[in-house]
């Protein structure tokens, strides 16, 4: 079933170039129609390193440079180039200190502010995963990054680790078409259903 992104609520899921994506806010114009929707894929799409050369700073990452060339060509095929909006993310250290900025995209990766902002819709998935945040602005700490744990806490580690899961985020335009399941079955990953249960438990 085809419907407008626009139509989604926050938490409702679609999918696009072959990954489910969880629909995370709607950017709105003065007159409060949403232009822009800001999404991010349900599940892990693979594992990769963060930066090989083990590097906090997003923008300078080599995970950046292939979510903003491979990634994004292939995105740009399935979903048109047309719909896919470059957005700012703020790279404030997790402790507060601004060294690394702020990078413009259209693929990056979900800050520790927007896991928090968005925590209650978005559910541990049983696998780690990285954000853009790093640990700290202090020299010190320059190869450490904010990751998820498997049961959605938070930690560090090295930039160079290769075993963490990538969660493109990214905005796309509102108007857009997308193809949502409508056969009324819980759209949660097996992994998503089996961590519901145990914390049921």
């Amino acid at each position: 079933m085809k419907k407008q992104l626009k139509d989604l609520k926050r938490g409702e899921t679609f999918y696009g170039a072959g990954i489910q994506w969880t629909v995370l806010d709607h950017s709105r114009s003065s007159q409060g129609l949403p232009l822009r929707t800001f999404v991010v894929s349900t599940d892990i799409t693979e594992n990769r390193a963060f930066d090989e050369g083990n590097k906090c700073d997003f923008a300078a990452s080599t995970l950046r440079a292939y979510l903003n060339g491979e990634f994004l060509r292939k995105l740009e095929d399935e979903l048109g180039a047309g719909n896919i909006c470059e957005y700012v993310i703020d790279l404030t250290a997790d402790d507060g200190l601004p060294k690394y900025g702020k990078d413009s995209v259209k693929v990056g990766l979900l800050t520790m502010e927007d896991y928090r902002r968005h925590r209650d819709i978005l559910p541990p998935i049983g696998k780690w995963w990285w954000t853009a945040t790093p640990y700290s602005g202090l020299d010190d700490y320059n190869s450490r990054v904010r990751i998820v744990y498997a049961g959605g806490s938070s930690y560090y580690d090295g930039a160079y680790d290769g075993g963490y899961g990538v969660r493109p985020a990214l905005y796309l335009k509102s108007e857009m078409s997308v193809s949502v399941d409508d056969s009324g079955e819980d759209e949660q990953t097996p992994e998503q259903r089996e961590m519901a249960l145990y914390e049921a438990a």
